[in-house]
This record gives C-alpha cells, structure tokens and sequence, in this order.
C-alpha cells in the first residue's frame, strides 16, 4: 500500500527514496508469509548481493551512479565560503543546514524559497532584509516570487563543482 502510494504521488511532485523505508517492515512479513521458493530466494539474494557490491565498487572508485551520494562531503568541503562570502543564504534547506551545520555559523535560507521548512519559521524583518547579499545555489535553482519582484541584480561570484555557484544578489 504504502509504496503504491508513493509511485501515485511521485506524478504530482517529488518523492525522496527514503520516505518508502515506511514499508520494509510490511515487505518483510510478506515475504516471510509467502511461499516463495526457495531457488527464486536464493537468486533474489544473489542478485542484489552482486548489485550491492558492484555499487560499493563504484563508489570506491569515484564513479557515482547517482551524484547526491557524496554531496554532504562536497558541503563540507566548501565551508569557508560562510566566512568568505557574507551574508550568505541557502536557497533550500539542505544547502543552508548544511553549511550552518559543517562551518558552526549561522546560515539562512532565502525566505519562502523551495518547500517550507524550520527557516520558514524564524521571524524575517523584510524592511532590515540586507540590499547586499550572496546565495549558495545550484545553477537551475529559482529564487522566491518576492525576490523577482524587487528586480535585484544577479552576478555570479564563484563557480563551484557539482553544477553549484554562489551568486551576489544587490537589491534595487
């Protein structure tokens, strides 16, 4: 039920993998209650043995089947940008966590961009908001509604890996 579920919802927007590991514990006990045969157990075990192990390999030897595997290394990585370039904002919740999290300094997340999360919640003084500020984004990331409507002015300050850049953002 829970992953014909999540296949429905995944038209209407995005569903993230691991919000199906809801329905392990009722995969298991069908399994377990089933009668599937043995030999088709045994294969079913070898298989993703094997695929576990060559997904293992690959990632050992930098080739990444998928890129959002390593990203929280990659933000590691890029901490001193905090200090570097200031204020500096996220524009999701993921990039500004992360950075508060990696360099221990306060980093927000631009007001209203991506889905509401925990930076939705502070207080925003929009009148005290900085003319001045840059964001950590990914290249194809679109900024808020509120923000397009100030027609700031857009530079691109750093190039970063992994499709990221930081962009100083001056207000009109």
């Amino acid at each position: 039920g829970i992953l014909a579920f999540f296949f429905l919802t995944s038209f209407r927007s995005s569903v993230e993998m691991n919000w199906t590991i809801l329905s392990y514990p009722t995969f298991f006990i069908v399994i377990i209650l089933a009668d599937i045969p043995s030999r088709v157990l045994r294969y079913t075990k070898i298989s993703l043995l094997l695929l576990n192990a060559v997904l293992i390999g690959l990632m050992f030897n930098k080739i990444y089947p998928h890129g959002k595997i390593f990203e929280p290394f990659f933000f590691q990585s890029e901490k001193r940008a905090v200090e570097q370039f200031k204020p500096l904002y996220g524009i999701n919740y993921q990039i500004a966590s992360s950075l508060w999290y990696f360099s221990k300094q306060k980093v927000l997340k631009i007001p209203k961009a991506s889905r509401y999360d925990f930076f939705d919640t502070l207080p925003i003084d929009y009148a005290r908001f900085p003319k001045v500020f840059y964001v950590f984004k990914e290249k194809n990331n679109e900024y808020p509604q509120w923000l397009i409507d100030l027609k700031p002015k857009f530079k691109v300050v750093k190039k970063l890996e992994r499709n990221y850049l930081i962009e100083k953002v001056v207000l009109q």
